[in-house]
């Protein structure tokens, strides 16, 4: 998930990897403990050059995090799954459907947060990030209202 919520940010690919966040949001719910993906996608390679490339890059950037996430507000693990797993759907689906230009950023940025903080088992950085969850979902429906509002206007006008 952490690693699709990265690629979900960059313009151009975001559509690709926020189909595919769903496959793990949606296991996350279910319960699942293993998450599996489409064949046409568990069967592709990887160049090691690349994967290589960025986990160099981000090692730095996750000591960093350590420092300050760490395990407290301890929940239970089933109810954690699916509360995260909930809120990577719900963001997915936002990232999917917003048509805001790099709009993409704001979802795969709390997605980042929630995953990291679930694979720390931080309670705290949890609750940030669904607390940013419930803001970019009020964020977003502001804007569905005001387009709406904007085509109805645009209608009476014309």
């Amino acid at each position: 998930m952490l690693v699709l919520a990265l690629i979900a940010m960059v313009p151009g690919i975001s559509y690709v990897a926020g189909l595919l966040l769903l496959a793990p949001a949606i296991e996350m719910i279910a319960g699942r403990v293993v998450p599996t993906f489409p064949r046409w996608v568990s069967t592709r390679s990887l160049s090691v050059r690349a994967l290589k490339s960025t986990v160099q890059r981000l090692v730095p950037v996750l000591k960093h995090l350590e420092k300050a996430i760490r395990p407290r507000w301890r929940l239970s693990p089933g109810v954690t799954k699916r509360v995260v797993g909930v809120a990577v759907l719900f963001l997915t689906l936002l990232l999917l459907l917003t048509p805001l230009p790099l709009i993409q950023i704001v979802p795969g940025i709390i997605i980042i947060i929630l995953a990291v903080a679930y694979l720390e088992d931080d309670g705290l950085i949890l609750a940030i990030g669904l607390l940013a969850t419930l803001a970019f979902a009020a964020a977003s429906a502001g804007a569905f209202w005001g387009m709406i509002a904007g085509a109805k206007w645009i209608a009476l006008k014309g």
